[in-house]
């Protein structure tokens, strides 16, 4: 679920910060993060 939330924030298809305001997409937020850095891409954490 993380990698697919990561994706779609990355495909701008998702926005981080409406995904992250529902709490029950909170418990992946630390492995979005994560894969985020990890892709170069932490511009998209808010």
């Amino acid at each position: 679920m993380a990698m697919y939330l990561a994706k779609g924030i990355m495909d701008s298809r998702l926005d981080y910060a409406a995904v992250f305001s529902r709490p029950i997409y909170l418990q992946f937020k630390d492995a979005v993060d994560d894969i985020l850095i990890a892709e170069g891409r932490h511009d998209l954490i808010v």
